[in-house]
């Protein structure tokens, strides 16, 4: 193993450790976010019965939850695999 091929791994490994990082950022960020605000809301049909369904401002947010947590997901899956390719590198 030369000094060249050490310093990639570790690099690798460091660069995987950011990732996971960030990632972890996303998910806690999808934890702790409340929503403020009504979330349902009743709708009247015709013949009398109230179905309940999201409002839009929360289930615009609830995407953006949604899609800050599999970010986040992504992001630790990808920096654990360059870890482990930075063992093995």
């Amino acid at each position: 193993m030369t000094d060249c091929d050490y310093n990639a791994g570790v690099w690798l490994s460091a660069a995987g450790i950011c990732l996971v990082m960030v990632g972890a950022w996303f998910v806690a960020y999808e934890v702790v976010n409340q929503f403020e605000g009504e979330t349902h809301g009743g709708v009247t049909s015709m013949g009398g019965l109230t179905r309940i369904r999201k409002l839009g401002a929360f289930a615009s947010w609830e995407t953006k939850k949604n899609t800050a947590m599999w970010l986040g997901l992504i992001l630790i899956t990808l920096g654990s695999l360059a870890q482990l390719a930075g063992l093995f590198y």
